[in-house]
């Protein structure tokens, strides 16, 4: 099992030492863009109230709307927008190793056949470490 293990590492090493080196990429030239291309800035127009309306798409509509009425206040879409992005944070803690610690302990007492008190205590420290692998990415996909 050792000169397996040792021949395969052996192999690998070989074949990783034919691999090209690495070459910087290219840096890019800087280019200008043309005069003619630049536009002068006048006075802002003003933003229009429903600028959705403007695309002329129901659905874009109809999803605005829906946003409008379950958001009255923009703390509350703030709040939502930070609780969808923990709930995404806290799914994407599925994907990490888990950790634990923990201790176990017991106090033991009883009496000897003699009529003598035993007292025992036991102490049991624990370590735990897990990951799972996806192998088929169905909990990546989940995220």
């Amino acid at each position: 099992m050792r000169s397996r293990f040792i021949a395969t590492l052996t192999g690998a090493l070989l074949i990783s030492g034919c691999a090209p080196a690495l070459q910087d990429a290219p840096r890019g030239a800087s280019v200008a863009a043309p005069i003619a291309w630049r536009t002068q800035l006048g006075v802002p127009a003003p933003v229009e109230a429903q600028w959705w309306q403007r695309f002329g798409d129901p659905q874009m509509s109809a999803l605005v709307e829906k946003a409008r009425a379950n958001n009255p206040d923009v703390r509350i879409a703030a709040a939502r927008v930070e609780q969808a992005r923990a709930t995404e944070r806290g799914s994407r803690g599925l994907l990490l190793p888990s950790l634990g610690i923990g201790v176990d302990g017991a106090v033991r007492r009883e009496v000897s056949p003699f009529g003598q008190g035993l007292e025992s205590v036991g102490v049991q420290p624990a370590f735990r470490a897990s990951y799972e692998l996806d192998t088929s990415k169905n909990r990546w996909i989940c995220v």
